[in-house]
């Protein structure tokens, strides 16, 4: 986690770009990707860009961790208990923002849930597991990261967190760390530390979203994981803001040794000194990061990279990036800042603005300029099977295609989707969180609801002494169903195929909802 040798060496040193563009157009509309979402209803799903700083706690001292905040809603830590026991078919349960709150406590106080949750004074929950059953808004007060390197004074205790954590494909929402310039605001993240606690152990965060979010801190900062050593990130992803010093990355800070996989950002990243990524700032001793992407900005002075700022020893595959990066020196990339001559990248693209348009801005790998869709490129490349076609009308990729789009990897389209990621893949994990549209003319809604398009009547004749009543939103779906697949209430309310209902009368009796699906 320190600056090495090769670290101090490489400065200085200037670099021989190699990149290769490809050059095709792909049209889809799209709105932005990795955005929260909010239902309405039976099925709509709208979709709010992040606003987290606005609401940020203003008073430091303020903690969810904090006995006075526990005081003050008549909790008591000491008598505090979770749901379940913590075993693998029997986890514990994190059903609220007090439950999250009492699983950093215990680590921040040296009080685990039983005495045997502890390993060599360091590890905290070896083998323990904790699902999160729902949604959860920390917004209220600042957070303490669950596993901490430093007290908040800055003196030194190093506890991490090495249990399973399971989100349960949930959020947490309104993730607040102060910004600060001592190690006190170092480790900073929804965890701030994992690690396994033996070789056999397994330290693994999984299948939860940071969104709404404002973490800053010092060094080793990211959104999901402050510093990862030889843990597991999986199936995770940030939407807010990441800030701080050095090692600051949109999901993970710091990844030492251990695995990131299929992991995304959306939201800006910005360090002020070394090794800020939009995935991971720092990767090494090992690590590897695979199938992940980043679509927010990223910006650095030095070692500054759209998925992984710098890298040591590391592996990094499948991974695309197509936010701005932004830094004032040489070691800039579009998806890495620099590679170390032990570390391994390949198969990785890159869009957007990089202020040295390169894909890794010192050392070697694969990092291809990519100027449209991955699709639309992937065609040039092969890498479709030919003559296949999946039911939706897309074509279906080549097993030869170094990207698994069959298991990992999905293109999503408009109008399917409310956000397509401009065409670009996405995580099969995380398609929901781009919503597929649900419509009220969709047979689906219609079948769900025990109706049928068609066996359904209005009441009246369409007569302007008796016309088609709309007198419910199924009416007024009916309505719009009959123009939209050509299948009018009689064939006589058709005029040269393109005029419907010409001379027909139809009345709304009542006033109408549509929230619950898209119109």
């Amino acid at each position: 986690m320190k600056k090495s040798a090769n670290f101090s060496a490489e400065k200085g040193r200037r670099l021989k770009i190699f990149a290769t563009i490809f050059a095709a157009i792909f049209a889809l509309i799209a709105l932005a990707t990795g955005l929260a979402l909010k239902n309405y209803g039976g099925g709509r799903t709208d979709l709010a860009q992040t606003t987290a700083a606005a609401t940020a706690p203003t008073d430091t001292s303020k903690y969810w961790t904090d006995e006075a905040a526990w005081s003050a809603a008549g909790k008591d830590f000491n008598n505090y208990t979770l749901s379940g026991s913590g075993g693998q078919d029997d986890p514990y349960l994190i059903q609220s923002e007090w439950d999250l709150a009492y699983l950093s406590w215990t680590i921040y106080t040296k009080n685990p849930i039983q005495a045997n949750h502890v390993s060599s004074s360091w590890y905290y929950y070896s083998g323990i597991y904790f699902e999160q059953t729902a949604d959860l808004d920390l917004s209220a007060y600042y957070w303490q990261p669950i596993g901490i390197y430093y007290l908040r004074d800055g003196t030194s205790a190093v506890r991490r967190f090495s249990g399973y954590y399971d989100g349960g494909s949930h959020t947490v929402s309104g993730v607040f760390t102060p910004a600060g310039s001592s190690n006190g605001y170092s480790y900073q993240g929804l965890f701030g530390y994992v690690s396994r606690a033996y070789s056999t152990s397994k330290a693994t965060i999984s299948n939860v979203g940071v969104i709404d979010s404002f973490v800053q801190g010092y060094d080793s900062v990211g959104g999901v994981v402050g510093c990862a050593y030889r843990g597991t990130v999986e199936n995770c992803y940030n939407t807010g803001s990441v800030s701080g010093s050095s090692y600051i990355g949109g999901v993970i800070g710091d990844a030492e040794g251990g695995t990131v996989t299929n992991c995304y950002n959306t939201g800006s990243v910005s360090g002020s000194s070394d090794s800020v990524g939009g995935v991971v700032g720092l990767t090494h001793s090992g690590s590897t990061v695979t199938n992940c992407y980043n679509t927010g900005s990223v910006s650095e002075k030095y070692y500054v990279g759209g998925v992984a700022g710098r890298v040591e020893d590391a592996t990094i595959t499948n991974c695309y990036n197509t936010g701005s990066v932004s830094g004032s020196s040489i070691y800039v990339g579009g998806v890495v800042g620099t590679a170390y001559s032990s570390s391994t990248i390949s198969n990785t693209y890159y869009g957007g603005d990089c202020t040295l348009n390169v894909g890794i801005g010192s050392g070697s790998g694969s990092a291809v300029k990519i100027d449209e869709p991955a699709e639309e490129w992937a065609k040039n490349q092969d890498w479709y099977s030919a003559n296949a076609v999946n039911s939706d009308g897309s074509l279906v990729w080549s097993a030869d295609s170094p990207w698994d789009f069959e298991n990992v990897w999905k293109i999503v389209r408009a109008p399917d989707y409310i956000s397509t990621n401009d065409g670009y893949p996405v995580l099969q994990s995380f398609v929901v969180n781009f919503s597929r549209v649900i419509y009220w003319t969709d047979e689906t809604v219609w079948s769900a609801a025990g109706k049928d398009f068609n066996s359904y009547t209005l009441s009246g004749s369409g007569s302007q002494g008796d016309p088609y009543l709309i007198q419910n939103e199924w009416d007024l779906a009916y309505l719009s169903w009959t123009i939209y697949t050509n299948n009018p209430i009689l064939a006589s309310h058709v005029s040269s195929s393109r005029y419907y209902y010409s001379g027909i009368y139809f009345e709304q009796t009542a006033d109408l909802d549509l929230s619950a699906y898209y119109w």
